[in-house]
This record gives C-alpha cells, sequence and structure tokens, in this order.
C-alpha cells in the first residue's frame, strides 16, 4: 500500500491542504518544513488517519473536535485506490470521499495488512529520539546479536531495558537466598505467624503456672537489687579509703620536705633562662673581641705587602685590544705563505689558458679577449635556434612525403570498396521491437511465477485440509463471514469462562463444606458442644418426665409415689433412657439434673456454642450454594452444547465439520490467501497471453526487413532478443561499410588539400635555413673560427675564454690579500713598541707576541692586587666595627648579671646556679603538696578533708586489700544474678503478652490466612514476569536463527553505505561467554570492532542499518506499507547524510519513504546525491503548528 495524497482538511493549523504523495513508483519523499510550519501536526495527522483520532487531540487548537478531518487516497499493490476521510466522532469515524458514506474499518485494516497501531509505530516509524536509543540499547546489550536482530525487527529501542526491567521486577518479589524481596518477606512473616497461631494455643493452666513464675522471679530480683546496692555502697567506700592512705602519706613527706628547706627567695619562673642567656652572651662577647683583635693585626700586615702600577691599569684598554688582536696577527702570518703559493698557481694557470685559446699575448692583456654582452646574446641566440631550424627542415620534408603516400592509399582503397543497402528500415523495426523487448524476459518471469504460484497453491490446497476440491470450487464455497466467527468464538470464549468460573466456584465451595465439616468435627472430639437445640431437647424430656410423674402420682395408690404402671411403654422408654434409674422418681430426677446441666454447659460453653451453630449454619448455607451453583453449571453446559451445535450449523452448507473458531479463523484466512492466488493464476495467464502475442508479432515484422537486405529471417531457435541482437550486429557491419567508404572520400579530399601547405612550409624552411648561417659566420669571426665550425666548437672557446678571464681575476684578488696582511703586520708591531715603553717594559729583543703575552700578564697581576686591596680594607672595617660591638656587649651582661645578682641576694654571679637549684626544689614540692589535696579533696565527696583523713587513719591497710576482692566478687555474682532473673522476666512476660487475651488466636488465623492470599498473588506475578522473560528470549533466539542470514547481510551492507567505507560491514563474531555478538569490520577485513568501542554515531548508523535491513526482509514476504521518518540526521555530517538518504532511496524502490525534516539543508545534499527519478521535496509552508509531538505521536 501507498499514499497517493494526503489531505489535511481541517487539522492542526491546516485548512484544505493537500500534500501530493503520487509521483514515481514509491519514491522518497522529502516534507520539509521549518519550525511553526506544522510538521510536528502532519506527522500525528498520519497516525490519526489510519488508527482514529484519540480523545484528547493537541491539534484542536484551530478547528473544533467536531470539525476536524484527515483525508487520503490509498493505492494497493493492483492499482487499486480507496478514498477514505477520517473525522472525530464516537462513532463511523471513517467516511468515504463524500463524507457521508461509512466505510468499514475492517477494510482501511485489510489494505494496512493487519497491522494495529503499535505495530505500525515501532516496524514502520523513526525518529531521532528513537534511533539514540537503539544505539544505546545495541551497547547496554553488549552487541548481542539476537537481541539486536529482534530489536531492530520489532522496532523495539529499548529492548535491553525491557528484559532488565522483568529480570528487575522479579528479583524484586523472590530470590532463591535473599531475605529482602517481597515472597521472601512475607514467607518469613507466614512462619511467624503459624508459630504465633501455634503459641496462642496454650492452655489456661500454663497461664496461671507462668504468671506465678513471674511472681516469684520478681521477688526475687527485689532482694538482689537491694543486697547490689549495698555492697556496691560499701565496696566504694572501701575503695575510696584505699585510694585515701598512699595520698595523706605523700602530703605529710611533702609538708615535712617544705620545711627542711626553709625560706628561699622568691624567683620569677624565668630567672634561670635569663641568666644564662647573659652568661652566655658575655662569653661569646669575649671571645669575640680577642678574634676580631687578631684580625686586624693580619689585614694591616697583608696591605703593606700590596704593590699596584698606575701605569699599567691607565693602559688596560690598549693592552685588551692588543691581546684580543693578537690571534688574527698570528693567523694572518700563518696564511701569508699559502696565499702567496696560490697567487703564483693562479698565474701559471692563467698563462696555460691563454696559450690553449692560441692567443700569443701576456696576461694582462687578456682583457681583450672578453666577448660583449650583444655577441654573447647573438652567439647564444644562435646556437639555440640551429637545431630547431634542422628539425623544421627536416619535419616538412618528412609530411610532404607523407602525403603523398597517403593520398595513393585512399585512392586504392575507393577502388575496391562497394556501397551496401540502406538499413533504416531495418533499425526502425528493431527499434519498435526493443520497446517489446523487455516483455519477453517479464513473460519467463511470468511463466516461471506462474507454474511456482500453480505449484504452491496445489501445495496449500492440500495442506488446507476440513474441505476437498478444485481450486475454482473453492472460492464459491458458502462459508461464514468472519465477523460470524468472531461472535462464535467471543461467545464460546464467553461459554468457557464462565463455565471455568463455575467450577472453580464449584470446588471452593465444595472445599468449603468439607472444611467446615472438619471444624465441627474438631469441636465434637475436643468435647461436643451443645446447642440450643440440645438444650430445647434436654428440657423437653424433663417436662415428659414430670408428665409421667404426674401422671404416675395421680393414678398411683397412696402412698407409692414412685410410679404408674409398670407396663407403661412410655413409662419403661424413660426409665430406659435415664439408666440406672431404678424407678420413675429418679428417673425424673436425672432428666432435671441433665437439663440443668445442659443449661449451665450452654452459659459455660457460649463461645463454644455460638461457634458450633455459626459453623453448622455456614455449612447449611454453603451446601444450599453448592446445589443451585451445580443446577446452574449444567444448565450453562447444556447451553454451551447448544452454541456449539449452531456453530457447526453455519459450516453445514459448505460441508466441512469445524474445528473450535480460532482454528477456523486461521483456516479461513488460509482459504482467502488461496481464493486471492487462484486470482493471481488467472490475472497472471491472461498476462502472459498478451505479452506473448505482442512479442510474435513483433519478431515476424524484425524478419520481414531482413530478408528485404538479403540476410537471413532465421537463426535456429532463438529468442526475440537474440533476433535483434543479430539485426543491430548485421545493421553495424552494413553501416560500418558505408562509413568505410564516406571515411576514405573524405581522407582523400583532406589529403589534396593539405598538400599546398605542406609544400609552402618546406620552402620556407630551407630560406630559414640559408639566413641562419648566414648570420653565423659573422658570430663565430670575433672568436677566430671559420664559418664552418659547429655550434659546439663554438661553444668551447666561449668557455674558454670565460675560464681564462676568472682566472685572471682570481691572481689580482690573491695579490691584494698578501699586500694588505703586510701592512696590517707592520701597524700592530708599531702598536706594541708604543705601549711597551709606556708601562716600562723594554720592548728590545722580545717578538712581538712575546711582548704581547707579557704586557697582558702584567696587566692581569695590577688588577688582581688592586682587588685584593680593595676586599682587605673592606674586610678591616667590618673588623674594626665587629670589635666595638663586643666591647659593649660585654658592658651590658656585666649590667644584666649584677641586677640578677641584687635580686637573688648573690654577692657573684657565681653563686646564683646554687639559689636557683633550691629555688626550683622548694617549686616543685610545693606543686605535687597542691596535687596531692586536691586528689584527697575528690575522695571526700562533699565531706571535710579532716574527716577522710581521720577515717582512713583508722583502717588498717591488710584488712584493706583483703576486703576489696571479696566485695568485688560478691557484686559481680550479684550483677550476674540480677541479669539473669531480668532476662527471665522479660521472657515470661513477652510469653504472658502472647498468651494474653481471647480473639489472639484467631487474630493469628486471619493474619496467617492475609499471608497466603498475598503469597499466592505474588507467587503468579511472580511466574508471570519469569515466563514473560524465558518466552522473550526464546522469541529472540528463534528470530536470530532464522533471520540472521538475511538480514545481516544486508544490514552490512547499509552500514557500510552509511559510513562512507569507513567500515566494510557487519559479521556475527562471539563474546568471551560464547555467545554471537555484532561486530563491525574495518575495511581490512581483519580489525573488528565491538558495539562498546563505536563512536555515538556510528551506533546510530548501526541502528538504522539494522531497522531497514529488517524491514526490506519483512517485504519479502508482506506487502509495503509508508515508512514514516522524522528527523533522524540531525546528528549526521553532509556526507553521511548524503549516504543515509541514498540508502532510504534504494529503499524506497520497495516501499514508500516519508522523511519529515525542518533542516532546509539537507534538501540540496538530496537533491545532489539522490536519483531525480526517486527523490519528491515537498514544503509545509503553513505558519502556527499546536503543541510539539514526536513521530507517530510516540513520546
Amino acid at each position: 500500500m501507498r499514499l497517493l495524497r494526503l489531505d489535511l482538511l481541517a487539522y492542526g493549523p491546516f485548512t484544505d491542504h493537500t500534500l501530493p504523495l503520487d509521483e514515481g513508483q514509491f519514491g522518497l519523499h522529502l516534507v520539509f518544513g521549518p519550525n511553526e510550519a506544522g510538521k510536528s501536526s502532519a506527522l500525528r495527522a498520519l497516525r490519526c488517519l489510519f488508527y482514529g483520532i484519540p480523545v484528547q487531540c493537541a491539534d484542536a487548537f484551530v478547528h473544533p473536535y467536531p470539525q476536524l478531518r484527515i483525508g487520503a487516497v490509498l493505492q494497493d499493490e493492483e492499482g487499486e485506490t480507496l478514498h477514505v476521510i477520517r473525522r472525530k466522532a464516537m462513532r463511523d469515524t471513517l467516511r468515504g470521499e463524500d463524507d457521508a458514506a461509512v466505510v468499514d474499518p475492517a477494510q482501511l485494516s485489510r489494505w494496512l495488512g493487519g497491522i494495529d497501531e503499535t505495530q505500525f509505530r515501532l516496524r514502520f516509524g523513526i525518529d531521532h529520539q528513537e534511533l539514540v536509543r537503539g544505539g544505546d540499547d545495541l551497547v547496554h546489550g553488549g552487541g548481542e546479536l539476537g537481541q539486536a536482530l529482534f530489536a531492530a525487527g520489532a522496532g523495539l529501542s529499548d529492548l535491553g531495558g525491557v528484559q532488565t526491567q522483568l529480570a528487575e521486577d522479579a528479583e524484586k518479589l523472590f530470590q532463591a537466598r535473599g531475605s529482602l524481596p517481597r515472597i521472601n518477606k512475607t514467607l518469613a512473616e507466614l512462619d511467624a505467624a503459624r508459630k504465633l497461631r501455634k503459641e496462642s494455643l496454650l492452655r489456661a493452666a500454663e497461664w496461671t503456672e507462668r504468671m506465678k513464675q513471674l511472681r516469684e522471679w520478681q521477688q526475687e530480683k527485689a532482694a538482689v537489687d537491694a543486697r547490689l546496692a549495698q555492697t556496691r555502697i560499701q565496696r566504694q567506700r572501701w575503695e575510696r579509703v584505699r585510694q585515701t592512705l598512699p595520698l595523706a602519706a605523700k602530703r605529710q613527706r611533702l609538708k615535712e620536705e617544705l620545711d627542711a628547706i626553709g625560706d628561699v627567695p622568691r624567683l620569677p619562673d624565668d630567672f634561670p633562662d635569663k641568666r644564662r642567656e647573659a652568661q652566655t652572651a658575655l662569653d661569646q662577647a669575649k671571645r669575640t673581641l680577642q678574634e676580631s683583635a687578631a684580625t686586624l693585626s693580619r689585614i694591616d700586615g697583608a696591605l703593606k705587602s700590596l704593590t699596584v702600577s698606575d701605569a699599567v691599569l691607565g693602559s688596560a684598554p690598549l693592552i685588551q685590544q692588543l691581546n684580543q688582536g693578537l690571534g688574527a696577527y698570528q693567523k694572518a702570518a700563518k696564511d701569508r705563505p699559502r696565499l702567496v703559493g696560490q697567487r703564483d698557481k693562479a698565474e701559471e694557470e692563467a698563462l696555460a689558458l691563454l696559450r690553449e685559446v692560441g692567443r700569443d699575448m701576456s696576461l694582462d692583456q687578456a682583457s681583450t679577449l672578453q666577448l660583449s654582452r650583444a655577441q654573447r646574446t647573438r652567439l647564444r641566440d644562435l646556437i639555440a635556434a640551429c637545431q630547431p631550424l634542422q628539425t623544421k627542415l627536416a619535419v616538412a620534408a618528412e609530411r610532404l612525403r607523407d602525403l603523398s603516400r597517403g593520398q595513393e592509399d585512399c585512392q586504392a582503397q575507393l577502388r575496391h570498396l562497394e556501397p551496401p543497402p540502406s538499413v533504416d528500415d531495418l533499425r526502425r523495426a528493431v527499434n519498435r521491437a526493443q520497446r517489446v523487448c523487455e516483455l519477453e524476459q517479464r513473460c519467463r518471469q511470468v511463466a516461471a511465477e506462474l507454474d511456482r504460484l500453480q505449484s504452491q497453491t496445489a501445495i496449500d490446497l492440500q495442506r488446507l485440509g476440513l474441505w476437498s476440491g478444485p481450486l475454482e470450487s473453492l472460492e464459491t464455497l458458502p462459508l461464514p463471514a468472519s465477523e460470524t466467527v468472531d461472535r462464535f468464538q467471543a461467545e464460546l470464549a464467553e461459554a468457557d469462562a464462565e463455565l471455568r468460573n463455575m467450577a472453580r466456584e464449584q470446588d471452593n465451595l465444595q472445599a468449603g463444606v468439607l472444611d467446615l465439616d472438619g471444624q465441627i468435627e474438631r469441636l465434637r472430639l475436643s468435647q461436643d458442644a451443645l446447642t440450643e437445640d440440645d438444650l430445647t431437647t434436654a428440657r423437653q424430656r424433663r417436662e415428659a418426665g414430670w408428665r409421667l410423674v404426674q401422671a404416675a402420682w395421680l393414678g398411683a395408690p397412696s402412698g407409692d409415689p414412685s410410679g404408674g404402671p409398670a407396663g407403661d411403654p412410655a413409662e419403661q422408654a424413660f426409665l430406659a433412657e435415664f439408666q440406672p434409674a431404678e424407678d420413675l422418681a429418679q428417673a425424673y430426677a436425672l432428666s432435671v439434673e441433665r437439663a440443668d446441666g445442659a443449661a449451665d454447659r450452654l452459659r459455660r460453653e457460649s463461645a463454644r456454642v455460638a461457634e458450633k451453630a455459626q459453623l453448622m449454619a455456614e455449612r447449611r448455607k454453603t451446601a444450599d450454594r453448592l446445589a443451585a451453583l451445580t443446577a446452574q453449571l449444567a444448565a450453562r453446559q447444556q447451553q454451551r452444547e447448544t452454541l456449539l451445535d449452531a456453530w457447526r450449523q453455519s459450516w453445514h452448507a459448505a460441508g466441512i465439520e469445524p474445528l473450535p473458531p480460532r482454528e477456523m479463523r486461521a483456516w479461513l484466512q488460509r482459504h482467502a490467501a488461496l481464493a486471492g492466488q487462484a486470482a493471481d493464476i488467472r490475472t497472471r495467464r491472461a498476462e502472459l497471453a498478451q505479452m506473448e502475442a505482442r512479442i510474435a508479432a513483433q519478431r515476424s515484422e524484425v524478419q520481414q526487413e531482413l530478408l528485404k537486405i538479403g540476410e537471413q529471417a532465421e537463426a535456429g531457435d532463438e529468442s526475440l532478443a537474440d533476433l535483434l541482437d543479430r539485426s543491430e550486429g548485421i545493421a553495424n557491419r552494413l553501416d560500418e561499410r558505408r562509413e568505410e567508404c564516406k571515411q576514405a572520400a573524405r581522407q582523400l579530399e583532406r589529403l589534396e588539400r593539405q598538400r599546398p601547405t605542406a609544400e609552402q612550409d618546406e620552402a620556407a624552411a630551407r630560406q630559414q635555413w640559408a639566413a641562419w648561417r648566414q648570420d653565423w659566420a659573422a658570430a663565430v669571426a670575433a672568436l677566430g673560427l671559420p664559418p664552418e665550425a659547429s655550434p659546439a666548437i663554438a661553444q668551447e672557446v666561449t668557455a674558454a675564454i670565460d675560464n681564462l678571464l676568472a682566472k685572471r681575476k682570481e691572481v689580482d684578488q690573491l695579490r691584494e690579500r698578501v699586500d694588505g696582511i703586510d701592512a696590517d703586520a707592520a701597524a700592530f708591531d708599531q702598536r706594541v713598541g708604543q705601549i711597551c715603553q709606556h708601562v716600562g717594559l723594554d720592548p728590545a729583543g722580545l717578538p712581538t707576541e712575546q711582548a704581547v703575552v707579557e704586557l697582558a700578564a702584567r696587566l692581569t697581576q695590577t688588577q688582581e692586587a688592586r682587588t685584593r686591596q680593595q676586599g682587605l680594607v673592606e674586610q678591616r672595617d667590618r673588623e674594626e666595627k665587629r670589635h666595638q660591638e663586643a666591647a659593649s656587649q660585654i658592658d651590658a651582661m656585666n649590667a644584666i648579671l649584677a641586677l640578677l645578682c641584687q635580686e637573688a641576694g648573690a654577692a657573684t654571679p657565681k653563686e646564683l646556679p646554687a639559689i636557683e637549684q633550691c629555688w626550683q626544689t622548694w617549686a616543685e614540692r610545693e606543686r605535687q603538696l597542691r596535687d596531692a589535696e586536691d586528689h584527697l579533696l575528690n575522695l571526700t565527696l562533699g565531706g571535710s578533708l579532716e574527716d577522710l583523713l581521720s577515717e582512713a587513719s583508722q583502717v588498717d591497710a591488710a584488712e584493706l586489700d583483703a576486703r576489696l576482692p571479696q566485695l568485688a566478687a560478691e557484686e559481680k555474682e550479684l550483677d550476674a544474678q540480677r541479669e539473669q532473673l531480668t532476662g527471665q522476666i522479660a521472657a515470661h512476660q513477652q510469653i504472658l503478652r502472647q498468651m494474653d487475651g481471647g480473639d489472639r488466636a484467631a487474630e493469628a488465623e486471619e493474619q496467617l490466612q492475609s499471608l497466603l492470599a498475598r503469597v499466592r498473588t505474588d507467587a503468579d506475578e511472580y511466574i508471570r514476569l519469569r515466563l514473560a522473560s524465558v518466552l522473550l528470549k526464546r522469541a529472540i533466539e528463534r528470530y536470530r536463527e532464522k533471520n540472521q542470514g538475511p538480514v545481516l547481510d544486508r544490514a552490512s551492507s547499509a552500514f557500510a553505505a552509511l559510513t562512507r567505507g569507513s567500515f566494510r560491514g557487519l559479521r556475527a563474531d562471539y563474546d568471551e561467554r560464547g555467545h554471537p555478538v555484532l561486530v563491525g569490520v574495518r575495511p581490512d577485513g581483519r580489525t573488528a570492532l565491538g558495539v562498546s568501542a563505536l563512536s555515538e554515531g556510528t551506533r546510530d548508523q548501526l541502528y538504522l542499518a539494522l531497522r531497514i535491513a529488517s524491514l526490506e526482509h519483512y517485504l519479502q514476504n508482506n506487502p509495503p506499507l509508508p515508512f514514516i521518518i522524522d528527523d533522524v540526521l540531525i546528528q549526521f555530517d553532509d556526507a553521511r547524510a548524503a549516504a543515509a538518504l541514498q540508502v532510504l532511496a534504494d529503499l524506497s524502490e520497495r516501499t514508500q519513504v516519508i522523511f519529515f525534516t525542518h533542516h532546509e539543508h539537507l534538501l540540496d545534499v538530496a537533491r545532489q546525491h539522490v536519483a531525480a527519478e526517486k527523490l519528491f521535496v515537498h514544503r509545509l509552508d503553513h505558519a502556527g503548528d499546536g503543541p510539539g509531538a514526536t513521530l507517530l505521536g510516540q513520546n
């Protein structure tokens, strides 16, 4: 099916807007709409057209609900068209072209191939969000092959998420070794509830016994608590005394030591530090004073021994210049012999060159041989023109000879060729036949398809079952309509469901009766509970006995009230009932006792009586419901049999014994397919006959034309294509002969036109050669060469003259360098002599180099002496300052020590350390005494220190050490007893709380039943989730096994195209667990990348390739439907977008592709890379779109 036109009559922002989609076979339709142009509304309109406008529609912002209209023209594979209009209403929403006639939705469903809305959205639609989700799902699934193929085939972009969600939901319900899942927790609660119910059924005697035990333990615990408190107080008192004894002894000892020390001066805490710092500073200052005096004496001696020359220092720049130039002076002296040798050798070589050019003159006269620039240019031009002129002359002569030979060959060829007959009529016949030549291949295809279709139809007819007969009769069978089948299926399903429910309810009622009987029997076995009926019976028997007593008393002899006549049957029965009574009076007394006992028991056991009465009432009620339900079940079964008879009767006219409606629906579908195949066979037979007639007519026309030109009409059993190929070859051969004649005549004419020009070119070349030889003779005369000298000889002579002149120039340069070296050496010697005289150095007898070295050495020594002198002066200044500072420091420290002596009462600083030691000892003892008294005060617990010391003085230390362990052991034992009693009491209280209350067992039973119901519900849900997960995995694996080959091959080629050769394709591989996975293969054929190693864009392209391949595989066996795409190329660059559009264009050869986009540059990309016959561009120019949407309404 394809869309020929989409009419947005009144939808979203559109009013009477038409989108034509009928161009091409199917075509790639690129629908461009800028923002706010209504692209999203157009996408939603497609979904609403096929499957109805939803109750809440987001596109009614211009047109109200009753006016919403979407129209379309559809075309099936046979060319039949369907014009529909979809409107917003509660019923009859699909109308015909006039918007009045109601169209059956089943008809549109058949045009859609039975595809529902969800399948259409998943398989025939894709947008950018789904593309990204699909690529991400490939990564999350680890590239698992079956999952990737199944997800692409089903259009599920989040298949991995579905599988994960199923597993997570199942694990939330139950885990084999878990405790947190819901079923696990409920099972634990169920065990606890069963235990609680069991424990709640204990006897009252046990409760009383446990209560007595609890009171005894509580009394025992109170006594233990009292003893424990008393023991703990006593132990703490003895412990405080034990801590007091050593502290009191220490306090007494410290007070005695302080009294022994006596009075000492109170010094500050930092007094020792000040004294040590002052003494250290004093000692250091004295050492510094001695060291500085010795250093000053040594510096003065060193200054006296230094000598500095002012003349040498004043000439320092000149001496440094001489020293720097000494290297150049020495190098020039070393180079001079070599330069002299080079000069002499160059003069000899120049004279040899002069002799070589044959001139008898001196080297100074050689400059006369130099050519002028004009002469050199002229000579160079003549040498360059020589070879081209010679070549030109040779070529002109050779061309003239070739023209002569060509004329002779053409004249000979024309004499041997004959004009062939015309083939125009033959070519026209062939052209007409070629228009139907393709029918021959189509004819063979139709014949093969017809044979295959007939064979397949025969097989399908045999497999149909339930009916036998010819194919032609199959189409006219009086079969019930599909609606009838649906009705019977619904009614039978409803009847079966009702029967199952009734049977289930019957089982439940029967189980309820059995359960009630069991409960009544348990009450009877425990002690049969009385009922009101039992009490009434007992009272009735008592009244009956009283009547017998009255009768006996009124009718008995006087003084014998024991009974009436011995033979009274009623009395005998009464006596037998109340044995071992010996007479009526005793029997009556027993009946009164039984009636009173029944009344008393009924009052005592009112709860058990009420329970039994309730159980019996429920049992009667349940039994009544069971009987009524059994009757209803039988009636409903009879109705089902009647319905089955009607179902069989609806097939009786066709002579078919039907299967159940579900299976017969499939049978009807196979029947409809066979009927369609029968119609297809008739159509293909007629098409085959028509094509064979056209082929025969064209074959006859071509054969007649062959006979006209003298060729054989038939060549064995050849096809029309072979006949046309042979005819085309004959026509080409005759045309080639005619063309050869024309070519020979044209060639002869051309050669005759070219001959005069060739003769002129040959004469001009000879004239140019003669002029060149004349100019050459004049040019070589300046070199002293004859006119016949070749250009090579002239070039050699010119080069020799150039070498001679260059060598003469080299001799002049070497002479100048030697003369310059001599002048520089004389000037350097003169400057050295002048500086030596100035500084008092006698240069006589010293070479210049040695004199310069001596001057440099004297300068260095003088500079070093000056630097040493300056350093010593600076050092002396520093030492002098240090000497003065040390003297000042000594005076200051002596003053500080004097003050410290005065503070400590010492006569000299040497007495200070002993005074400091005495003071520190006294301060330490005083601190220890305060610490001991502080500890003792902490032990008084609010009392006085004197009371604590008095108490401690009265205690024997030996007795204290023996008593404390005993008290600690006694306290520990009592504490253990208390903890044990506390645990026992808490456990008993918990048991008693559980035993307390008459309704606890009932509540436990109610909780137990509630937990059982919850477990059953959760177990059903867990089974459903696990079963869904297993079935999904099996479906994925079956899909992979069935479709791996064809889908993977097509996806591989599409992936290679989408990535523009970055990948060769795809292949199946295995991961480390042995599971089949999908990998991309690089162009080298060896490198393979898993899905997780691909970039985000490449993963999107992989998912798109899988979707396209799956869709093409689906279309092989199913009718086409439009493939709707919403801007999936957002993240593609232009190159890969072009590749994707080409792949979609290839897909459009098999089904209609409608691509919505708001990126205008994609239009240019598509026009550049997609064939014009496949690409069709549409624009949505309406402004004002409604709320945003995703493809086909998918959020």
